[in-house]
């Protein structure tokens, strides 16, 4: 299988990719073992694909110097937390799929489900509030292998991003269009 691996850079890191392009690990030479100070030292290998372990090793091993360490980062302490927390309104994590609409269609007065098979003008809302909400289901099954989502963040304007993750990949914005049974 070690021949099915390839190492590719990409910024400051190494990916190993399958033969498929899947991301099945990453070694990260700055986000290594504490040293002096609190600096980095050596690096750190991830494994995005458990059972491919050895390989990713095996693959990663002509790269690697100094010491190193394997596996996710160290739980943060409390201190750290602190440091990094935010006030409630600017913490974007929370941020469900498609959370702008929910907002505008919360707001909408309840009305009879005859009265809306007839004529509902906010159709396209909940339309896209399903699309959205799909794809976010979708997307956040990535969070296992190192992924970090965002739904529904505010730009300036009435305009938003539906769907960011930020991962060993780099940094992707997605954007939701309700299609279903249309050619895309």
């Amino acid at each position: 299988m070690a021949g099915l691996l390839r190492v590719t850079p990409a910024g400051d890191r190494l990916f190993v990719r399958a033969r498929d392009g899947r991301i099945v690990g990453w070694y990260d030479p700055e986000d290594g073992v504490p040293g002096p100070g609190g600096a980095g030292e050596g690096g750190r290998i991830r494994i995005a694909h458990e059972p491919l372990r050895a390989e990713v090793l095996a693959a990663l091993a002509p790269f690697v110097t100094g010491e190193v360490t394997v596996g996710p980062p160290p739980v943060p302490t409390s201190a750290r937390l602190a440091r990094l927390a935010l006030h409630p309104d600017d913490d974007l994590a929370p941020n469900r799929p498609g959370e702008a609409l929910h907002a505008r269609l919360d707001h909408l007065p309840a009305r009879g489900r005859a009265a809306r098979a007839l004529h509902d003008p906010h159709r396209a809302d909940r339309t896209l509030l399903t699309a959205e909400q799909t794809v976010g289901a979708a997307l956040d099954g990535w969070e296992g292998a190192g992924w970090r989502l965002l739904h529904s963040l505010p730009l300036p304007g009435d305009d938003r991003i539906p769907h960011l993750a930020v991962g060993p990949g780099g940094v992707f914005a997605v954007h939701t269009v309700p299609a279903r049974r249309l050619p895309v």
